[in-house]
């Protein structure tokens, strides 16, 4: 039997939350630090942890301070709460040289009248201001709009990334290689498991996504990962300890606090576009929804995938008839992966999307997609 490894992996992170508002701008800070002690053995893993003392906080550019500030007195918002996290981690296999890594994610929580939305990127740059003001324009337009009953079955597509989400639900995580949950799909590698117009990839190097890393929490170089290429199944999400079980390359593995055990999870998913589709949907259906975000995924044995989403618009004519804030849709898992009508020509990234939890596990993440469309499902309005 081979010896056993061990490996260290330390972790400091800082949360700033900048708060504006009628009364002016005030700041919250946390910091916390902890190490963990990793002893392989095969399959078996036992792990020490405790903590340590971080460094300063990271601060935000004065420049890029003011062009937030500017941004909020643009919305006519009540408020907005702007949360960055950085992290700093160093994993060493002992003996041996260490690998470092240095992560953030952002999360902006604007307060308007019709309530309070979250959006989530790796860096408040100033482009990602469009699709937040977007994101509220359209919710004040619905506010405006006088209820309609929404249609039992319509066509749906999933639009401004949100098709990232629905794969997320429906093929990244029953690709995640748990040694605890083997993936139902690891024989069928090689083999055909979604549409021919759907490429998925989990890419942690996506650039702008809240799941940007250059390691994964083991140490492993972070890479572009094709899950599905031309809907051929070609990869898991593996860790160490699967990596030697499935016989596939590592790099996967996650963590939400130093003291638990690495476990294979998504960073990015992001689905490839088809430059031959047309740029607007209503090109393929005349009177469809058209999704702007994904709250919730529940799959309901054996084989059914039920979606909480919104906010949604119905389309008729090329332009929105109605709104609607949240709708449930229902079909076959089967359903999302196999009868897709049409991938967009553009990827856009999901700013709605930020956090996962598995196994009460959170993690960020990210979504990025071209419209998915779909032939008629069914749908309710919640």
């Amino acid at each position: 039997m081979a010896p056993p490894r061990v490996a260290r992996f330390v972790v400091e992170e800082w949360e700033s939350s900048w708060t504006f508002g009628p009364e002016g701008v005030s700041r919250a800070v946390r910091a916390e630090g902890g190490w963990a002690e990793r002893r392989y053995e095969g399959e078996r893993m036992a792990v020490a942890s405790g903590s340590v003392g971080t460094g300063p906080s990271p601060s935000l550019s004065p420049g890029l301070f003011g062009t937030w500030r500017r941004f909020v007195g643009g919305l006519g918002a009540p408020g907005m709460t702007l949360t960055g996290t950085h992290q700093r981690t160093r994993h060493t296999f002992l003996p041996g040289p260490s690998a470092l890594d240095a992560r953030q994610w952002w999360r902006l929580e604007v307060r308007t009248g019709t309530g309070t939305a979250a959006f989530y990127f790796a860096h408040p740059a100033a482009h990602c201001r469009e699709g937040v003001e977007r994101h509220l324009r359209e919710m004040e337009w619905m506010r405006t709009q006088p209820p309609r009953e929404l249609p039992a079955r319509l066509p749906v597509v999933f639009g401004r990334g949100t098709g990232g989400i629905l794969m997320h639900e429906a093929l990244g995580h029953p690709l995640e290689a748990d040694l605890g949950h083997i993936p139902v799909l690891w024989k069928r590698i090689g083999t055909p498991v979604a549409h021919p117009s759907l490429t998925v990839c989990d890419d942690p190097l996506f650039p702008g996504l809240p799941a940007c890393r250059r390691m994964d929490d083991e140490g492993q170089p972070a890479s572009r990962r094709v899950l599905v290429e031309a809907g051929i199944l070609k990869d898991l999400l593996c860790d160490l300890r699967g990596s030697e079980k499935f016989f596939l390359r590592p790099g996967c593995a996650r963590v939400s606090s130093p003291a638990e055990a690495p476990a294979p999870r998504m960073t990015n998913l992001v689905v490839g576009p088809d430059p031959g589709a047309p740029r607007d949907p209503s090109r393929l259906f005349t009177r469809f929804l058209w999704v702007t975000g994904v709250d919730s995924a529940r799959f309901l044995p054996p084989d059914r995938l039920e979606l909480e989403a919104g906010p949604a618009f119905v389309v008729a004519g090329g332009r929105a008839v109605s709104g609607h804030p949240r709708v449930l849709l229902q079909g076959r898992e089967g359903f999302f992966l196999g009868q897709v009508a049409a991938v967009g020509p553009r990827v856009e990234p999901c700013l709605t999307f930020g956090f996962c939890t598995k196994d009460g596990r959170p993690l960020p993440v990210g979504a990025a997609s071209p419209y998915l469309a779909y032939p008629e499902m069914e749908v309710a309005a919640l």
